[in-house]
């Protein structure tokens, strides 16, 4: 994902849709997706950054990506669960 988000310069969802449509059973972990974010952000910062600074439309929204990504999350019970959670960014500049 991170090799297709630099070298075409997309954004996070189009590598994962890409990998998704050629290998349906993709599932990075919570973790991962986070640091793909940050990364994104990173690789997309020097051709974006610039073209919304002008922009107070786009400045203060947020994305949220629907990727099916599960956070353990332990009960009163002592057991463990996990919650199926969107991930929300805002961006970085």
């Amino acid at each position: 994902l991170a090799y297709l988000m630099r070298t075409n310069r997309v954004k996070l969802d189009e590598a994962f849709e890409f990998v998704k449509q050629r290998r349906s059973i993709i599932s990075p972990n919570f973790s991962f997706m986070g640091q793909l974010l940050q990364f994104e952000s990173q690789v997309l910062a020097s051709s974006t950054c610039s073209s919304e600074a002008g922009s107070p439309a786009i400045g203060g929204s947020s994305t949220v990506f629907n990727f099916p990504v599960s956070i353990p999350v332990h009960t009163s019970a002592g057991q463990l669960s996990f919650l199926h959670s969107p991930i929300t960014t805002s961006p970085s500049c």
